[in-house]
């Protein structure tokens, strides 16, 4: 009786270990340029064809990585660890192993950025063809200062799903773009051709470039395209020309110099900061605690959400999600091991990610009442604004409270660069025809503008400053449709309707219901509907919700709206300093045939916002030091240093007198003028 006992004891034991130690999942990844196999002992796994198994909970499951011909294994991340071939996982709850594979041979790095240079490295590498091969020669801050585009009004795609990546250096010199996936509705897209935008500081431009890595095939009507770079790509200048009526016929144009010895200039097409409409993330750079981006960047950069996607997958592992430096606030590691392998971890979680981002909270909950198309529905709903965030850092910033993006638009045209300054600049120098054909030369007024020479007299709804201009401005006035008042009221209007299309854009970035930029084609759906089942608000995309996450972002570093938002949006675009300097400028420059209207860099409408964030006093500093420098090799007549307002007042009387009469019939050139400014 006795050896019963015992014999029914250790049963029961027997079967409380089993219960306790059930069957449970192991999955296994392959990552890097390389390739190679993952092999289980007991059998089960055979990966990269058969990559999970069940087993019992008492197994030991030995795992042996063996490389492909021309990669080699590198290492073990997640439950196994080493650099050895073999691991042992020892199972009882859930497990994940990642083994790593590198191409035996060295990838040569990209060191040269023209587009001459980059056409020989293609030549001499052949094995650079795919965009994650490109990405692993590219230095290292073009993998850390990377932007990613959810919702991207270009050629390249831009989805919830599959992001444009965005690939500056560190002062935004050379931009590369891939984007993840073919979309039908942008023709001719493919992630093997990658864009390249170059800024040329000897020709003080923009310009743009198409690299394909290897043979695309014909997309639709589409034809298809051969390995090389495509200098000077002419689909680019269609959307970033600056020019208001391209020049194809034989004669100068209003550069003054014959086709072909200056390039068209060309702008880039981002909205300027503070957000951006369509990045992730949008609120300053800012990842927000329990936002739907939240739980969009885990998704994307968990390496395990792209097991069936080997080409995402490799250029989403070269990305480095923080820069070294920044601080302890900041950081973003993968969980090593577990259920949550692979999963990033940010450093307002804790220990470990939660399963569901947590509900907003923040310090306020104001009545939010904007739609976002244009009208607002009184009282609104709160919406919690603030809470616990970490920013998405620049290289070069690692603590600062300027992210990314930021960092971006400040290279571009604001307090840390001056490239968008110097193009524009570039373009009032060497502008010596009006539109119609008009010998000008512009330098005069222009400078006269940015030396403070000009004054609005809002009664008389003209200019003082030049006592003889009166005559002049009835051409002016005819040729604008408007007096300057008229003008200071738009360029303002313009400023102001910044900060609501941005709203605007981020809630299709949100939801992509209606969308027209790609929804006919190929409907699409936003980040709730995508990530939604990530967060404790799941795929609600009511108002209210969208609200909590586009005003997410409390008034701090910057302005609220001036908008029927209500003052709750808020950005760095200073109206109060710009848009008088920007008004004259227009109203003087545009009817000349200087594009003005495309001096900012907003895309939507081509740029016809006058928008130029908080930092317009640093574009007419660059345009006062190059037009005197361009007065000192090429004078204008009577018109020497130190340019007093005086002598300029003297010299644009001399230059504005050879405009037509006010009444005289517009030529061709300035009817087509008007139409390709109304995109049409």
């Amino acid at each position: 009786m006795v050896t019963l006992k015992w014999t029914r004891l250790a049963w029961i034991a027997g079967m409380a270990s089993a219960l306790h130690l059930g069957a449970a999942n192991l999955k296994t990844l392959n990552t890097g340029l390389g390739s190679g196999t993952i092999i289980s002992s007991p059998a089960g796994i055979d990966c990269g064809v058969d990559c999970d198994q069940s087993y019992g909970g008492a197994d030991s499951v030995v795992l042996t990585a063996s490389a492909s011909g021309g990669s080699t294994f590198t290492g073990w991340e997640g439950d196994c660890a080493g650099t050895g071939p073999a691991c042992t996982v020892v199972m009882g709850v859930d497990r994940s192993a990642r083994a790593g594979f590198r191409l035996t041979a060295a990838t040569p790095p990209i060191s040269q950025f023209s587009p001459e240079s980059l056409t020989a490295y293609l030549t001499a590498n052949p094995t650079v063809n795919t965009p994650a091969r490109f990405i692993k020669a590219l230095p290292r801050p073009f993998k850390q200062n990377w932007i990613l585009m959810t919702r991207s009004e270009s050629l390249q795609p831009g989805t919830a799903q599959f992001p444009r990546i965005l690939l500056p250096n560190d002062d935004i010199r050379f931009v590369f773009t891939v984007g993840l996936a073919p979309h039908s509705s942008y023709p001719g897209a493919h992630p093997r051709a990658i864009e390249y935008m170059q800024w040329d500081s000897v020709q003080a431009n923009f310009r743009f470039h198409e690299i394909v890595l290897d043979t695309i095939p014909p997309l639709g009507a589409f034809p298809g395209r051969s390995r090389g770079v495509s200098i000077d790509d002419a689909r680019c200048s269609k959307c970033h020309s600056t020019q208001n009526v391209l020049n194809p016929g034989p004669f100068a144009g209003t550069t003054g110099n014959p086709i072909g010895l200056v390039k068209a200039k060309n702008k880039p097409n981002w909205d300027t900061y503070d957000s951006w409409g369509g990045m992730l993330p949008f609120n300053r750079d800012r990842i927000y605690q329990g936002s739907i981006e939240a739980a969009a960047f885990r998704k994307l950069f968990n390496l395990w959400t792209w097991r069936t996607n080997d080409s995402s997958r490799a250029i989403i592992e070269q990305l480095e999600m923080q820069p070294p430096g920044v601080t302890p606030t900041d950081t973003i590691r993968r969980v090593n091991g577990g259920t949550d392998d692979g999963k990033p971890l940010f450093s307002f979680d804790g220990g470990a990610p939660p399963a569901l981002e947590p509900a907003p909270s923040g310090s306020s909950s104001p009545n939010i009442a904007y739609n976002f198309d244009s009208t607002v529905t009184p009282p609104g709903t709160p919406t919690p604004r603030g809470g616990s965030f970490l920013t998405l850092h620049h290289r070069l910033t690692p603590t600062s409270d300027e992210g990314r993006g930021v960092q971006f638009f400040d290279f571009l045209g604001g307090a840390d660069g001056k490239l968008n300054q110097k193009r524009i600049a570039d373009e009032i120098v060497s502008h010596r025809f009006a539109t119609g054909s008009v010998p000008i030369d512009v330098r005069p007024i222009a400078l006269a503008i940015a030396k403070g020479c000009l004054s609005v007299d809002a009664a008389g709804d003209t200019v003082r400053g030049i006592s003889s201009l009166a005559i002049n401005q009835r051409f002016f006035k005819a040729r604008n449709g408007m007096g300057i008042n008229g003008l200071l009221a738009d360029t303002r209007l313009r400023a102001r309707s910044l900060t609501r299309r941005k709203a605007d854009i981020q809630k299709i970035n949100l939801d992509r219901t209606g969308d027209v930029y790609l929804d006919t084609l190929a409907p699409q759906i936003g980040l709730i509907q995508l990530y939604g089942a990530g967060t404790t608000l799941g795929s609600d995309t009511s108002k209210s919700r969208i609200r909590k996450e586009v005003f997410r972002r409390p008034i701090d570093a910057g302005l609220a709206d001036a908008t029927l938002m209500g003052g709750f949006y808020v950005d760095r675009e200073d109206e109060s300093p710009n848009f008088l300097m920007v008004s004259l400028y227009r109203y003087f420059l545009e009817p000349l045939g200087v594009s003005v209207d495309k001096w900012s860099m907003g895309v939507r409408g081509r740029s016809r916002t006058y928008t130029f964030a908080d930092v317009f006093g640093g574009y007419t500093s660059t345009f006062t030091s190059q037009i005197q420098a361009s007065l000192a090799t090429l004078p204008y007549p009577a018109l020497a240093t130190p340019y007093s307002c005086p002598d300029l007042i003297t010299a644009v009387n001399s230059s504005l007198a050879s405009l037509p009469d006010s009444n005289a019939v517009p030529p061709f050139t300035d009817v087509q003028r008007v139409f390709n400014k109304g995109c049409i």
